[in-house]
C-alpha cells in the first residue's frame, strides 16, 4: 500500500504531502506514474456553442437539416435509386456538415444540439459540383442489388486483392478493361452497366465491400477508408 511507498521515500514519492504521489521509474523499479488529488471548490458556467441548427449558420462546422422534399433531398435519392438501387429509409433526418451528408436517427437532434459529434449518424456521401460520391458506409449499410448500373461483382481472389487495400487491374476484370473499346464477346455484357466510368460498388458473394473508381486505363481504383 502506500505506506510500503512512504518508508524512506517521504520526500521523493509525497512531496507535497498525501494528496500528491510521485513514482519515479528509477527509485521504484516500475513505470513512471504521477497522481494527484484535486478538489473542485466551485461550479463554472461555460456556454456550449450549438453545433445543430434548423435553419441553416455561417460555421462551417455547423449541421443543417436537409429536407426530403428539397431540391438537395431530392437530387440525392435520384442519385441513389438510379446508381445503385439504394432506397434510404425516410424514417431519418438528413443532415449536412460542409460537402458531407449524413443519415441521423429520427430523435437524435435533440442531442446534437447540445453535443458535438464528429459521427451525427451514417456517412451517406460527398456532395461536390456535379453531382454526388457515395461513401464507404453507406455502400456497406445499404448496398445490396448487384444488377444496379454502378455495382460490379467480385470473383474471391478478386474479392481479396480489393480487401487487403490494392487496386483491381484490367486483366483481372475483363469487362472494365473493356470500356474504351469492348470485345464482341463483352459487347452484351457491357450494355448492362452503362455507367461503368467513375465510381461503382463492389460485391462479393453479393455482399457489399466497398466503393471503387474505374480510372481511364479500366483499373478499379480502391477506396476502401485508410483511416
Amino acid at each position: 500500500g502506500l505506506s510500503q511507498l512512504k518508508e524512506g521515500k517521504e520526500d521523493i514519492a509525497f512531496p507535497h504531502g498525501d494528496k500528491m504521489l510521485r513514482i519515479l521509474p528509477h527509485i521504484f523499479n516500475s513505470e513512471g506514474f504521477f497522481v494527484a488529488a484535486l478538489q473542485k471548490t466551485k461550479f463554472i458556467f461555460v456556454p456550449r456553442k450549438k453545433s445543430f441548427t434548423l435553419h441553416g449558420n455561417r460555421d462551417k462546422n455547423a449541421l443543417r437539416r436537409i429536407k426530403w422534399k428539397d431540391d438537395l433531398g431530392i437530387s440525392l435519392n435520384t442519385y441513389l435509386e438510379i446508381s445503385f438501387h439504394i432506397s434510404l429509409p425516410k424514417q431519418g433526418t438528413l443532415l449536412m456538415r460542409g460537402t458531407d451528408i449524413w443519415l441521423s436517427p429520427d430523435g437524435s437532434q435533440n442531442i446534437l444540439q447540445n453535443m458535438r459529434v464528429d459521427r451525427p449518424g451514417i456517412k451517406i456521401a460527398k456532395y461536390i459540383p456535379n453531382g454526388f460520391v457515395l461513401s464507404h458506409e453507406c455502400a456497406i449499410a445499404f448496398g445490396k442489388d448487384i444488377d444496379a448500373p454502378r455495382s460490379l461483382s467480385l470473383s474471391s481472389e478478386e474479392a481479396r486483392e480489393f480487401l487487403t487495400g490494392k487496386n483491381i487491374s484490367p486483366h483481372c476484370l475483363p469487362l472494365i478493361r473493356g470500356i474504351e473499346g469492348v470485345s464482341p464477346e463483352k459487347s452484351t455484357k457491357s450494355k448492362e452497366h452503362p455507367l461503368l466510368k467513375g465510381e461503382v460498388m463492389l460485391f462479393a458473394n453479393n455482399l457489399p465491400l466497398g466503393m471503387g473508381k474505374v480510372l481511364p486505363d479500366g483499373t478499379v481504383k480502391n477506396k476502401l477508408p485508410r483511416n
